[in-house]
């Protein structure tokens, strides 16, 4: 079946459509018609469109790949996504493919949930499937949560989990880092801070983290093997700078996050 997708595919074939699915928030499929080598934008808007979402919205989506242990990555603006979906077509799963809403600040959610109600149901739906694969840590209202869901108390399901750890926030496969002196850790972007997560080898998590707050970044440089290395200005006045180098194959998706989460602490695209 791949052999069948993919063998007409080059840059100079001449363009037709194919149909690609999507995984919702809602666990449900998205069947779409796109043209074979368009890029991530403008599949996102095919979907989005769709989906009817208010154009002014759509920076706040994302398109990502399911890459390992239910870690998404999200696509690049210049990749493309029938390649990445054919790449990895399994009759195992539906797709490959999922869109999700790209958002770190807890007062820009509750201006989206507020403000379109497509968009609070996609946003309840993803949070319900965060507490499922426990990237939010809601052991402490379990019980709350899923009397909320039950009863399809969408907003005060959202009020809820926006307050517990884990949400708003994407946590990387565990990598070695100099932050502990070429330890492993799992980075972690935050709307306040990168954190690292102290772990083992084998990503079990220990009772240590290095937070840096965004207030003090300098630069990132995207590495030649996909690592990253971000710069933090040094508490300790007269002291050199704090490179810290995140030994991933995610660079470029760390690049993107920081980008998103200073584009939201501007003031002003807050109300985008």
């Amino acid at each position: 079946m791949r052999e069948f997708l993919t063998d007409t595919f080059n840059e100079n074939t001449a363009l037709t459509e194919v149909d690609i699915k999507v995984m919702l928030p809602k666990q449900t499929c998205l069947s779409v018609k796109i043209e074979r080598n368009y890029r991530t934008n403008q599949v996102m808007d095919i979907l989005l469109q769709t989906l009817q979402i208010p154009t002014r919205f759509y920076q706040h989506f994302g398109l990502f790949e399911t890459v390992e242990c239910n870690f998404d990555r999200i696509l690049l603006p210049d990749e493309c996504p029938f390649q990445v979906y054919v790449a990895n077509f399994s009759t195992a799963s539906a797709t490959c493919l999922t869109l999700k809403p790209f958002v770190f600040s807890k007062k820009l959610v509750e201006i989206l949930i507020s403000a379109d109600l497509k968009i609070k149901d996609l946003m309840f739906y993803q949070a319900v499937r965060d507490v499922d694969l426990g990237k939010v840590k809601a052991s402490s209202s379990i019980g709350k949560l899923k009397y909320l869901e039950d009863a399809d108390k969408k907003l005060e399901y959202l009020k809820v989990v926006t307050e517990l750890p884990g949400y708003n926030c994407i946590a990387f496969p565990h990598c070695l880092s100099s932050v502990r002196h070429d330890g492993y850790v799992i980075p972690t972007l935050t709307y306040s801070a990168l954190d690292f997560v102290a772990c083992s080898s084998t990503g079990e998590p220990e009772n240590a983290t290095v937070s840096l707050d965004w207030c003090l970044f300098m630069q990132q440089f995207l590495q030649e093997d996909g690592s990253i290395v971000i710069v933090f200005k040094n508490k300790e006045n007269g002291k050199d700078p704090q490179q810290v180098h995140i030994q991933t194959v995610y660079g470029s998706f760390i690049m993107e996050c920081v980008a998103k989460i200073f584009e939201e602490r501007q003031p002003m695209n807050q109300l985008e």
